[in-house]
């Protein structure tokens, strides 16, 4: 049984948590509702807890497969929005509903541009109104790998900051990195924007064919 992700089934009960150094969870929930932690929780922290962030890439997760808007949005906001993420810094990582657009990289059926108001198309989606048949497509490489963004914020290979925040204009200044063995590319990024000195703010997440972030970048951890 693997432990590795921020969430897990175990026996059937669903693990959701925040962690802070690397993982402990906070609360567990079954169909919703708080419940007392299973009997394998301090196991699984245990294992958690020895993570060497120099240790071989891990293969991924499995991918998400189901292909309509209104499962990958459940998913979203069951897993990323409704857990506390913490990277191994301590620092909280919140999700918001209305960066899904963005996250998948919806595209509008007549600009065939990224969407525009994603708050409103968010709830349209979640509400049944919007569908796949009113977008013109995703990325699907992006929305097949949202479950990769889990180990991604727990055991990241590297974290990297802006080394000039006042000059720099784009809407994210933090990467978190993470390698993983596979053909391919073998690196996702998850650009957030930081809020203050205890919360990230995801703005997207996509593959990373590079080694190299960039000058502008300075890494922070480990």
């Amino acid at each position: 049984m693997c432990c590795c992700w921020n969430i897990q089934r175990i026996d059937g009960w669903r693990l959701a948590g925040a962690r802070t150094g690397l993982y402990i969870p906070r609360f567990l929930k079954r169909n919703g509702v708080q419940i007392s932690r299973p009997p394998l929780y301090e196991d699984c922290v245990s294992r958690l807890m020895s993570y060497d962030p120099k240790s071989p890439p891990p293969r991924p997760p499995a991918k998400f497969w189901k292909p309509n808007l209104c499962d990958i949005l459940e998913w979203y906001e069951e897993n990323l929005c409704g857990a506390d993420l913490f990277d191994p810094r301590g620092i909280r990582v919140r999700f918001a509903p209305e960066r899904f657009p963005h996250m998948v990289k919806l595209m509008d059926a007549t600009s065939g541009k990224e969407v525009t108001s994603p708050q409103k198309i968010v709830e349209l989606i979640r509400l049944g109104k919007a569908g796949n048949a009113e977008f013109g497509g995703y990325d699907i490489e992006r929305a097949r790998t949202l479950p990769w963004i889990l180990p991604v914020i727990s055991e990241p290979t590297q974290i990297l900051e802006v080394e000039n925040p006042t000059l720099w204009t784009k809407p994210g200044d933090t990467l978190i990195i993470k390698e993983f063995e596979k053909s391919g590319y073998r690196r996702k990024v998850l650009v957030c924007r930081r809020v203050n000195s205890g919360l990230l703010v995801p703005i997207t997440s996509h593959p990373l064919n590079k080694e190299n972030a960039g000058k502008a970048y300075k890494v922070v951890w480990p």
